[in-house]
């Protein structure tokens, strides 16, 4: 059976410490840029890591890495077990310079390339391959959340998939490209856990742009057909990098493509050992039993939770739709990052918005 190694590394990337002596490992990675973690159960008194916390930690399955981050905490018991070690991977702690500059007639590749020259600090990595050849007109962003950025340039690209991977590179799939595996369903070695559900559908739409001719960018936008089976369930959204009818219908279409419909909430579990897949990616499920899955079988691993001890494992991988990118699990755009003084800060406390009188659908039609 695989087996985990744990090493520890200080600050100049030096190791500290290794062992491959543990009683029970527990990760959970998540896509997108969430956080991760790690817990790590150690069952020999005698090898009592070296290591402090914010030093680095890695954990290997046989060579392959399925964690990367910080010691955040080393606790020793009396009892059972001698000492805990648990890890935390915090990408938006990591990276948290600010995206400001004005784009125009520019890709969302060529935006983010150079977006990321200008930031201050430490930034992920990323070489502008796969390139997205749709062109937006105009993006001014004055301070937003580096990754709040990436989602929705991703968005702007046409639902583009990304992920930031163990080796801290922004990785961007095109949503059109063949899944990164194909599994079959093996009864023995794998439980499927289907589920289904509806509170995530959004429907009707407010949308927050930045300021345009002395105007705060106010739309509005709905999907019918899921107003009338769901009933109106409204989201407010926000992108003030955004002022133009050409970028807002780029996001229009995005969000219509994710929100209007139920998402599916299951998971699936293997007992097989094979750890090969990782958060992010995209699997096609053959054989499935459970029709009421996702009915072209696709699915984004939207977390993996590995449960090793030296008698078993197990991983879970919580399923996101196939198209998906990261904001289920993590919303960027339904809340404000320049905070509610945007609009005051360019326009004045007392400037009376009419910029929505001439938008395509109103929440009162």
């Amino acid at each position: 059976m695989i087996s985990p190694r744990v090493t520890c590394f200080d600050v100049d990337g030096n190791r500290v410490w290794e062992s491959a002596d543990s009683a029970r490992v527990e990760i959970t990675a998540r896509f997108g840029a969430e956080d991760s973690e790690a817990t790590v159960v150690l069952d020999s008194p005698d090898n009592l890591p070296e290591a402090s916390p914010g030093d680095g930690m890695e954990i290997r399955f046989d060579g392959q890495l399925k964690f990367r981050g910080q010691v955040s905490e080393m606790r020793t018991h009396s009892a059972s077990w001698p000492l805990v070690l648990h890890g935390m991977r915090h990408p938006r702690r990591k990276y948290n310079g600010e995206i400001r500059g004005l784009f125009e007639q520019e890709t969302p590749t060529e935006i983010l390339s150079a977006a990321l020259g200008l930031v201050p600090g430490e930034v992920p990595n990323y070489g502008g391959s796969p390139a997205s050849s749709r062109m937006v007109d105009r993006l001014d962003f004055q301070g937003v959340p580096l990754f709040y950025a990436v989602d929705l340039l991703a968005k702007l690209a046409g639902n583009w998939l990304w992920r930031l991977d163990w080796d801290e590179n922004l990785v961007f799939i095109p949503p059109d490209t063949e899944p990164e595996r194909i599994w079959s369903f093996d009864p023995d070695r794998m439980v499927l856990h289907p589920g289904l559900r509806d509170q995530s559908v959004k429907n009707r739409f407010v949308f927050f742009g930045g300021v345009s001719g002395g105007s705060e960018y106010v739309r509005y936008f709905e999907s019918p057909e899921s107003r009338d089976r769901f009933g109106a369930i409204e989201e407010r959204l926000f992108a003030r990098s955004i002022t133009t009818e050409a970028a807002f219908s780029y996001l229009r279409d995005a969000v219509l493509e994710q929100l209007p419909g139920p998402v599916d909430v299951g998971m699936v579990e293997r007992f097989d050992g094979d750890l090969s897949a990782s958060f992010g990616e995209r699997f096609e499920l053959r054989g499935n039993p459970l029709v009421h899955l996702d009915e072209d079988q696709v699915f984004r691993i939207a977390a993996e939770e590995i449960r090793w001890t030296p008698q078993a494992v197990s991983v879970r991988y919580h399923l996101a739709e196939g198209l998906e990118s990261a904001t289920r699990y993590g919303r960027y755009i339904d809340h404000d990052p320049a905070g509610t003084s945007f609009v005051a800060a360019h326009l004045g406390p007392f400037t009376l918005d009419l910029s929505a009188l001439d938008s395509e659908a109103h929440l009162d039609s």
